[in-house]
């Protein structure tokens, strides 16, 4: 009878040790797989980002530009006072 109590020990202690490893294989995989879409969504970020920040830059040269072209354009006004 104490054999018995002992296997079931023995069994016990087991299925407890590989319910472990199951827990700490899929933890692993888990840290892989979170890791690699972290990387994924840091490099989606700054894709984003870049375009966004060109788009700007290319916005704020148009306006620079269309407004350097409206202003050569504008003849210069004197005014006939002359004191």
């Amino acid at each position: 009878m104490n054999q018995d109590k002992t296997d079931t020990a023995s069994d016990s202690e087991q299925d407890s040790s590989q319910t472990r490893e199951k827990q700490e294989k899929w933890l692993a995989v888990r840290r892989d797989r979170l890791a690699g879409e972290r990387r994924r969504n840091l490099l989606i970020v700054a894709s984003v980002g870049t375009v966004a920040l060109l788009l700007v830059f290319f916005l704020v040269w148009k306006w620079r530009s269309s407004s350097t072209n409206s202003e050569e354009t504008v003849a210069p006004v004197v005014s006939g006072t002359g004191r």
